[in-house]
């Protein structure tokens, strides 16, 4: 199983004795497997002063792992020397080079932070000129995963150092009275499980609770305050009589609509009713019997239109637009607006309730 650890970071690697300064871009990953080599794999891009690839030429490198700090110690040295490709992409193995000091595989990765250091000759020698370290911001996690199999079993008893006392198992009786000396029910005392099960009920304005023989009872009407003037009927009616309306009649003929119909009148078949102001008279209704050629004659000697002289029997129609306060009629392209504006200014006599009283 291959872990790509995350150190993909641009670095400025200074140089000691020369004067060509080098970005490397780092990508380490992890091989490890039930039998594979403890190794893990180390590419950079090397570039020269001039920002060029150092590509089909070989580079003279040594690597350190660092304990503890960018100067810490080191726990493991080797030297390799790769051959870069034609994108100056050098590949190499940390763990499979020639060993300075310290053992790869021996290495205790659980024991805080670690650095690599790599110091390079251009020439693919071993004067190394060139050097940068980084950390290792991600544990080589198949590597201390090897020791999984002296992980913890999950079995209590194979701890050690245990504290006393924590070797045995409670029984159920001895849980129980436990819990009980604490105050915690561990019994059932009325022998049903289900009535502590409660409900509300409200029967008119009392609320309680159901399952509760003696359940307090919460009288709701408080909270129907009412608080409108409450008026009885004969309060009414005073105070409808005393403005004059009518509170009571009597019905003479048992009928409450048949006031609303005219007598029969004899001889009167034909007329209609007429009235000057002060009495209603009976008048025939006597037409005038014109043809229409008549009528458009007595039209015309008036001054009424008898013809239609534009073609159009529609364009007379008209009617009203409100724009703003601003009031004019529709189909008269120079019509004149009427400005509603001085009729906003609510100037009417306004009567209180006691003044309508009086007025009526």
């Amino acid at each position: 199983m291959n872990l790509v650890l995350e150190i993909n970071q641009m670095k400025k690697i200074y140089t000691i004795i020369a004067l060509a300064i080098l970005t490397v871009t780092g990508f380490l990953t992890e091989k490890t497997s039930a039998q594979a080599p403890e190794k893990m794999s180390y590419q950079a891009v090397v570039r020269d002063a001039n920002n060029a690839l150092v590509s089909n030429q070989e580079i003279g490198m040594q690597i350190s792992i660092l304990q503890g700090s960018i100067e810490g110690s080191t726990v493991y040295m080797e030297t390799q020397v790769p051959t870069s490709n034609t994108g100056g992409l050098i590949t190499l193995e940390i763990g499979s080079g020639s060993v300075i000091s310290g053992d790869f595989t021996s290495i205790d990765w659980s024991t805080g932070s670690f650095f690599i250091k790599t110091e390079i000759d251009l020439n693919g020698g071993t004067d190394y000129t060139i050097t940068g370290t980084s950390q290792l911001m991600s544990v080589p996690y198949a590597l201390y995963a090897k020791t999984a199999g002296n992980a913890f079993s999950g079995d209590f008893d194979d701890l050690t150092n245990k504290p006393q006392g924590l070797g045995e198992k409670l029984t159920e009786v001895e849980v129980d009275d436990f819990v009980a000396n604490n105050g915690y029910l561990t019994a059932e005392v009325d022998g049903s499980t289900t009535n502590e099960i409660q409900d509300l009920q409200l029967e008119g304005n009392n609320l309680t609770i159901t399952s509760n023989g003696s359940a307090t009872t919460i009288d709701l009407s408080p909270y129907l305050d009412n608080t409108d003037t409450q008026l009885t009927e004969a309060e009414v009616d005073a105070y409808t009589g005393n403005n004059g309306y009518l509170t009571s009649f009597t019905e003479v003929d048992g009928s409450v609509t048949n006031e609303i119909e005219l007598p029969a009148q004899a001889d009167q078949a034909g007329k209609v009713l007429s009235t000057d102001g002060t009495s209603p008279v009976w008048v025939s209704n006597v037409s005038t019997q014109l043809t229409e050629a008549e009528v458009d004659a007595y039209a015309g000697n008036n001054g009424y239109l008898t013809a239609e002289v534009d073609g159009s029997v529609t364009n007379e129609i008209q009617d009203l637009q409100l724009s703003g306060n601003n009031l004019t009629i529709t189909n008269n392209g120079s019509a004149t607006t009427i400005d509603l504006s001085p009729y906003l200014d609510d100037t009417d006599t306004q009567l209180s309730e006691t003044e309508v009283d009086n007025f009526v």
